[in-house]
């Protein structure tokens, strides 16, 4: 029987699988801050679609 030895292996990557941790969008924005992820385009005076920027006034006007 030369699966029962891979046995316990075999169940220890399922558990530390199932319990992995999975990072939110808040929590990437905190421990990396000039990755913008979670924003819309615009935000924090970062150009928007258009080239302008998003926080000035109405899209398209400069």
């Amino acid at each position: 029987m030369s699966l029962f030895p891979s046995l316990p292996l075999l169940l220890l990557s399922m558990v530390a699988a199932s319990y992995s941790e999975t990072v939110t969008c808040e929590d990437a924005q905190k421990t990396c801050p000039a990755v913008i992820a979670c924003s819309s385009p615009g935000i924090n005076g970062f150009p928007g679609k258009d080239g302008r920027d998003g926080t000035k006034g109405e899209k398209g006007e400069p």
